[in-house]
Parts: C-alpha cells; sequence; structure tokens
C-alpha cells in the first residue's frame, strides 16, 4: 500500500514538474515584470469564447462627426467612445522611426483605464531612409551585425529600449508583422526566412539584454505558410494573423486565417489573435450593414477554434473617403456595431476586467 502510495505521490511530481516546465517555457521573458506575468497568465484564460476589441490609433484619428486628427489630450475623443461611451479594451499604436516617445502619456493613460497595449512597428528602410513600403537595398541582411544599417537599426532599438522604460507598463509589440507579404522592407520578396528570423531573434534578444521586461512578443504573418518563417517558440509569445478581405473572403478565408492561426499556436502552447482585421480599405466599401456581426462575430464565436483568438484588432479611422473600420453614429453600420459592443464574447472598457490582476480570470 505504502509503495503505491509512494508511486502516486511521484507521479504527481513528475506531472507538476512538467507543467511547471512547460508553461514557465512558454513565455518569451523569463525575467518579465510580475504585471506582464499576470497578463501573459490571463491572455491564456481569455481563449474562452471572450476576445478583445482593439482598435488602432482610436484617440489619436477619426471621422465624427468630420475627420480630425488629435495629437493632444482631449478628454475621450475617439469614434469609439463617441459612439458608445466607451474605448475599446485594446488600444493600439505604432513607433514609426519618430513616434517612439510621442504617445507614451497617451499609452499610461489608456492603461489606467484598464486597457491592454499593442505597438507595432512600420519603420523606415534602415538603408535608403525611405518609407517601409521601400525594398531597396537588402534591409534585413543589413541590419544585423556587420551590417551597414546595423548601427542605424541599434539607434532605433534604443528609443524602444527607452520607451519600455519611460512607461513601464505592459506592452504587446508586433514587431516585422505581415511579413509573409511582399510590401514591406522585411517581407517575403526581401530576405529569405532564415534571414527574417535571424533580424526577429536579433530583435527580441537586443531589447532582453537592454533590460526591457514588459514585453510581450506579437508575431503576426498575413498571408501563406504560417511556419516558414516564424522565428521560434523562445522568441513569440502570441501569434497573430492580420487579415483583410472582400466580401467573398468572409467569412470562409476569415475563418480558415483564423483556425490556421489557433491551431498553431496551440501546437506551440502560444496565445492566439486576430492581430489586424477589416474590409479591404474600409468599412464604407461593405454593403452588409450587419458587417460587424454576422461577418465578424458570427463566424469567430460559432467556430469551436478560432472562437479561441483572445483579441481582435481593427485599423484606424482616416475619414469616410480614405478608410474608415470603426462605424460612426449615423453610418449604415453604427446599430449593429452597438450590438457587437453588447454581445458576451467582445471586450470592452466597460467590461472592466483586470488582465493584469496576479489571481486569474475566471473562464467563462
Amino acid at each position: 500500500m505504502m509503495t503505491n502510495f509512494l508511486k502516486f505521490i511521484s507521479t504527481l511530481l513528475v506531472v507538476a514538474t512538467f507543467f511547471i516546465t512547460f508553461n514557465a517555457k512558454a513565455q518569451v521573458d523569463k525575467k518579465a515584470t510580475a504585471e506582464t506575468k499576470n497578463l501573459y497568465k490571463n491572455l491564456k484564460v481569455l481563449k474562452d469564447n471572450r476576445f478583445m476589441f482593439g482598435h488602432h490609433f482610436t484617440e489619436l484619428s477619426g471621422c465624427y462627426p468630420e475627420q480630425w486628427v488629435d495629437h493632444k489630450d482631449v478628454k475621450n475623443k475617439s469614434d469609439v467612445y463617441s459612439g458608445l461611451g466607451t474605448y475599446p479594451m485594446l488600444f493600439s499604436y505604432d513607433f514609426g522611426d519618430k513616434n517612439f516617445h510621442k504617445y507614451e502619456e497617451r499609452i499610461k493613460k489608456a492603461y489606467q483605464r484598464g486597457g491592454v497595449i499593442t505597438v507595432s512597428w512600420h519603420t523606415s528602410n534602415p538603408v535608403t531612409g525611405g518609407k517601409s513600403y521601400d525594398l531597396k537595398g537588402s534591409p534585413v541582411k543589413e541590419i544585423m551585425p556587420g551590417g551597414k544599417a546595423n548601427k542605424q537599426y541599434k539607434k532605433w532599438l534604443d528609443e524602444i529600449v527607452l520607451f519600455a522604460h519611460n512607461v513601464a507598463i505592459p506592452i504587446i509589440f508586433r514587431p516585422l508583422h505581415e511579413n509573409t507579404g511582399d510590401w514591406f522592407w522585411w517581407g517575403s520578396s526581401s530576405c529569405t526566412p532564415e534571414e527574417y528570423k535571424a533580424a526577429w531573434r536579433y530583435t527580441v534578444d537586443y531589447l532582453k539584454k537592454k533590460k526591457v521586461h514588459n514585453f510581450l512578443y506579437a508575431y503576426s504573418p498575413s498571408k501563406g505558410e504560417y511556419d516558414e518563417r516564424y522565428p521560434g517558440d523562445e522568441y513569440v509569445d502570441i501569434c497573430g494573423t492580420d487579415f483583410y478581405g472582400e466580401t467573398n473572403e468572409f467569412p470562409d478565408d476569415f475563418i480558415a486565417a483564423i483556425r490556421k492561426t489557433v491551431e498553431f499556436a496551440n501546437e506551440h502552447n502560444k496565445i492566439a489573435a486576430l492581430t489586424e482585421f477589416g474590409f479591404r480599405k474600409g468599412i464604407q466599401r461593405c454593403e452588409n450593414p450587419k458587417y460587424y456581426t454576422d461577418m465578424i462575430l458570427k463566424p469567430i464565436i460559432n467556430d469551436p477554434v478560432a472562437s479561441q483568438i483572445t483579441f481582435a484588432l481593427t485599423w484606424r479611422n482616416n475619414s469616410i473617403k480614405k478608410g474608415y473600420w470603426v462605424p460612426i453614429k449615423g453610418d449604415i453600420f453604427f446599430e449593429n456595431f452597438v450590438e457587437f459592443h453588447n454581445h458576451p464574447s467582445t471586450l470592452f472598457i466597460d467590461d472592466k476586467i483586470n488582465l493584469y490582476q496576479k489571481k486569474k480570470i475566471q473562464s467563462k
């Protein structure tokens, strides 16, 4: 009897050790701050048929009641807030190569509201100085040690380090995104899979070495084979996908892309997310007034795999003509967006869920 008992205890210890080790290996930064670890842990729980809604530059540009660009702190200036009286749960920003510190105070306020922060990086070509769409000069090769753009790239990374230390709150960092497309200098037409992986790893290692311990790292390709350019489990916290489509691509292609991402994330013990989504060039081109519920929400929550995403981020509101992705009062999509907000599966700030708390949030 004692022998069986000891075997039982031994088995429990082995299983416990396995799960502790497995979970410890899952997060990229083993020295992450307590709040960053809590966010990671709670995002893991969040996948039970609930997801955060996110909006890029939600309080920095919009088109209600007319086009506006606001880089000042105007209280509650946001197309989401103007329509719903609340903010998205996920606030999205971008570094570019000049905005490293421009939004620090905004980001802190978004965090104080209870929001989660994600930052992408549409950086210029470090070789030519051109925009992120400038593919000349083999920049992915040249940012590596020994390359002629390494000094410039490290200068930018040092600004990100300073940003991370200044805000001192958890950030979902999404660099080198949409890498399977051919439109950015870090994309598929500008570097080999191995070159891309090396650049990603170099970026993450550099930030960690500089004591950035408040980042979760999100990998977000846009199409093609998911694992071809995947930099490895030790370098990715969140597996995402960026999907923009036309009417005929919803819901089948849309859900297929999400399913592929979730399945890959589950196989690698990662968090899954819809890191960008939307109707291509803006919802003003969509003819379905129930876009948010019928083309986005219902297909996601009715699919047992796709429903495991933790957040869904849509793009900024530029203008009625240039494109917008969040409905505004008076347009044909607005009442449906209210319905989307009211659904128990979507999370906005007014849901008052604390993803930074030590105690795990309750699964649904």
